[in-house]
């Protein structure tokens, strides 16, 4: 399975994806959906918000260390 940073290769905005947190931040693997926002002086960055239950989980972009899309996933899916 492929892991990609923001930087080498940002998910679509909007997507839900699976997520690593950076050493420290906990849980360690979670599920969000990805928004990119524009800041006032029209920078870009990206939010992380929990996908299901109460919606209320929240990462910046610089506490994800990498991420991968459900399509990634399925392609090495294995089941024993």
């Amino acid at each position: 399975m492929k892991w990609f940073t923001l930087k080498e290769k940002p998910p679509e905005p909007g997507t839900t994806i699976l997520i690593k947190s950076i050493k420290g931040i906990f849980p360690k693997y979670y599920v969000v959906n990805a928004y990119l926002y524009l800041d006032k002086t029209s920078k870009e960055y990206w939010e992380f918000e929990e996908a299901g239950g109460e919606q209320y989980s929240y990462w910046k972009e610089n506490e994800i260390e990498g991420w991968t899309s459900f399509s990634e996933i399925e392609k090495n899916e294995e089941w024993s």
